[in-house]
């Protein structure tokens, strides 16, 4: 959080690929940012990290639209006395970045200006207003507004953090709403890696009456307090601009790049064979379903479908410890032997709501039982 320098929050200046802001007070700090697109985060994740501990960047954050899981922007944050300063160690970092990834893609003048101001300004051509309604943001456009409500996301006691943020986007997606992820990162020498992450819910205020809680839901879905509520500061607007941390419950994290990663439990084209098959017959049935991540989907918000190329007994144990009460579980086991193995421990076989299947059970599955099942759980 930059505690130093007074800013106005619209008085920046774009310059070719950065804007730029003058403190108002005698410190004379500048502040810029740079913006690009690039999907593959795990990619760049370590190369982003070396810049932090060399002090080049002041931190970086990388945003993630609920919409539009393609487009992942990076926001990078610099620092210094003298705006020259930060021109030189801006054009290291781009061509050092585009040298190692040639399909990054730097945003520049107007859709730079517009990407930047999108979280919080939809219209920059109007007159806005922004205030505080309750524990909501409201910005108020001559003729329109918009409301925001701010998560943080607790990511302190997390046990599998692999594809944790895909799943997260996946599941928000599911709910219909609308958004985005915010992964702050920054290094100190103390500490080492330090993020923190919330989600911006983005309401039009004419659709603000859903019932649907996403804490609730979220918290429910992963069985633990993933999601809680931030109370809006208007002193703090700046931070959620700039895409800066909201509150000091920061992680420290040297696995920083699992989070992003999606686990590859087996091989790409079984993957995509049993994908199909499933989709195909999911669709047949009207059956409406969610892909929380490559090997689990959710179906019709009452079933969950897991897919296991290795039989981990502490990942199942953990698995029916936080859905069995909630959702009715299969678990396709693609290596027989772990089929049988999982077949011969009392514990899972006395689950009534856990159904375990060979690869031979699934290309013969019946999935009128979906069907049946939604049925009883809403007759």
């Amino acid at each position: 959080m930059v505690k130093k320098g007074r800013f106005k929050i619209l008085s920046y200046r774009v310059e070719d690929y950065l804007i730029f802001y003058q403190s108002l007070n005698k410190n004379e700090k500048v502040i810029a940012f740079s913006i690009f697109e690039f999907k593959k985060i795990p990619q760049i994740i370590n190369l982003l990290n070396d810049f932090l501990k060399k002090r080049f960047l002041k931190n970086f954050s990388i945003q993630l639209n609920v919409q539009d899981k393609e487009k992942t922007l990076i926001l990078m944050c610099f620092t210094d006395t003298k705006k020259n300063n930060i021109i030189k160690i801006f054009n290291l970092i781009k061509k050092t970045l585009i040298e190692t990834h040639n399909s990054i893609l730097f945003l520049k003048n107007d859709l730079l200006e517009k990407e930047f101001l999108e979280i919080l300004i939809e219209k920059t051509d109007s007159k806005i207003k922004i205030w505080r309604k309750k524990d909501s943001l409201m910005v108020n456009y001559e003729n329109d507004a918009r409301i925001l409500d701010f998560y943080e996301l607790n990511l302190s006691n997390i046990v599998n953090r692999t594809s944790l943020f895909n799943i997260f986007l996946n599941l928000i997606n599911n709910y219909n709403k609308i958004g985005y992820l915010i992964i702050s990162v920054r290094f100190n020498d103390m500490q080492g890696t330090l993020l923190s992450a919330y989600f911006i819910e983005v309401k039009k205020r004419n659709l603000c009456n859903d019932e649907l809680n996403i804490e609730t839901e979220v918290n429910s879905f992963f069985n633990y307090p993933l999601l809680s509520k931030h109370n809006v500061n208007l002193n703090e607007v700046h931070n959620y601009l700039w895409r800066l941390h909201i509150k000091n419950n920061q992680y420290i994290s040297d696995h920083l790049l699992e989070l992003f990663l999606e686990e590859n439990v087996y091989p790409d084209d079984e993957n995509f064979t049993i994908k199909m098959h499933l989709e195909h017959n999911l669709n047949l049935m009207g059956i409406e379903f969610c892909w929380l991540n490559q090997n689990l989907i959710l179906i019709e918000q009452r079933i969950l479908f897991l897919i296991l190329n290795k039989l981990d007994f502490d990942f199942l144990f953990r698995i029916c410890k936080n859905y069995y009460s909630k959702y009715l579980i299969y678990i396709l086991l693609l290596i027989d032997s772990d089929y049988n193995r999982a077949l011969s421990i009392d514990k899972l076989q006395n689950l009534k709501e856990l159904k375990i299947l060979s690869r031979k059970d699934f290309e013969c599955f019946d999935f009128t039982l979906f069907k049946e099942h939604l049925l009883l759980e809403n007759p």
